[in-house]
């Protein structure tokens, strides 16, 4: 047997929007890639599945938008709900309020469910030349000798004959915040990875309802006692509900569906009375940590993006922005670097990523946030700013 049982210019780890982003651009430019994921696709996935404007642009260029169009739902504005019941409503695009999305040529705001979203990108990367190995993880990283500086990468497939040894050039991590290539990376001798995390420890929930016959076309975000969540229709017939919650409660939430929403979501007087009926038609799921997390990694030839790189607030709701413009940005170096053609000309603007010091303490205190939002309900031009700011 060869010292690699294949061969590729570049591994990408993690098959979300980052990774099937970075797959895409470098397949298309010309390198040998493999994209792995440890799962099987369609998955479903824990977010708010709300799209951020600024995607737009990197769907234009990815060749992709027209498809995730013809799969959202057109979101008008945001409301958002304070503990006291206190309502401001904040329309996004006003002149389009009375059209469908079908007939918009470049729609804005929307919500789409992850599981089409993320085969949506990963559809794309193959059909540009990226090969795909589904259920798949990572279990070592090792550097070979030799002037080349070739990484030796052991996956473990579905196949009987077990693990693998996969050579590359490059070797890019884009499987999200509990990243296994940044752990990997972090055992070497070889290699050195910082990491940076907020304080707090709280957790994600996220599952479906049936839509509410009160939900408008408007993303619902709301706060109560022990952390803040969104409402958004993501078809005609189903909405996703997302939390980011303290964790002792967040665990809770498997063991009693009906009083986890009691305590959560209905200790908000007004969300209590609009939605007095929320019937799950899926399980709940959860993800942990979810407090802004950046990890710094040195190591020749070995990259991290999306969540696995950084995480940020999920309220602002830039998390598939973030991913979708690392992982084209990255893979636009990578290809230069290689000699190749890229016409990716995304650049990640890195000031979304210092709001995070600014949300994230402020969304950890209560009291804070409810004094800011009968601030943002007395001074609607301001309010309009910030979220301006944050949607693009």
């Amino acid at each position: 047997m060869n010292a690699f049982d294949k061969y590729y210019d570049v591994i990408v780890i993690g098959a979300g929007p980052a990774g099937s982003s970075a797959a895409a651009v470098l397949a298309r430019g010309g390198a040998r890639v493999l994209l792995c994921d440890k799962e099987n696709f369609p998955r479903e996935k824990i977010c708010g599945d709300c799209i951020n404007p600024g995607c737009w642009r990197i769907f234009d260029e990815l060749g992709v938008s027209e498809e995730i169009a013809a799969h959202a739902e057109s979101i008008h504005g945001i409301s958002i709900v304070g503990r006291s019941g206190k309502l401001i409503n904040f329309s996004y695009d006003e002149e389009r309020r009375n059209r469908t999305l079908n007939q918009l040529s470049k729609p804005k705001f929307v919500a789409i469910k992850r599981s089409a979203l993320d085969q949506i990108l990963l559809n794309q990367a193959i059909v540009d030349g990226a090969s795909f190995s589904p259920a798949t993880s990572i279990e070592s990283v090792h550097q070979e000798k030799g002037p080349d500086n070739m990484w030796r990468i052991g996956l473990r497939t579905s196949d009987p004959d077990g693990l693998i040894n996969i050579g590359c050039k490059v070797l890019i991590g884009a499987d999200g915040r509990n990243s296994k290539v940044a752990s990997l990376i972090r055992e070497s001798k070889k290699s050195t990875i910082k990491r940076v995390e907020h304080s707090g420890k709280r957790i994600g929930i996220q599952f479906s309802v049936r839509r509410p016959s009160q939900l408008g076309p408007n993303v619902m975000m709301f706060f109560f006692e022990n952390g803040y969540g969104g409402i958004v229709g993501v078809s005609p017939e189903a909405a996703n509900i997302a939390m980011v919650i303290k964790r002792q409660e967040g665990l809770k939430a498997v063991e009693g569906r009906s009083e986890f929403i009691r305590r959560t979501i209905h200790s908000n007087g007004f969300m209590r009375e609009t939605f007095s009926e929320l019937r799950l038609i899926d399980k709940i799921r959860t993800a942990f940590p979810v407090d802004p997390r950046i990890n710094h990694v040195s190591a020749p030839n070995i990259y991290l993006v999306g969540d696995a790189c950084h995480t940020t607030e999920p309220f602002t709701g830039e998390g598939v922005f973030f991913a979708i413009a690392d992982g084209v940005s990255r893979a636009a170096a990578i290809a230069k670097s290689f000699g190749l053609e890229s016409k990716a000309s995304i650049r990640l603007n890195p000031n979304p990523r210092l709001r995070d010091l600014t949300f994230s303490p402020l969304l950890r205190n209560i009291a804070l946030a409810e004094t800011l939002l009968r601030f943002g309900s007395n001074h609607r031009t301001i309010a309009n700013l910030v979220v301006k700011s944050v949607l693009g």
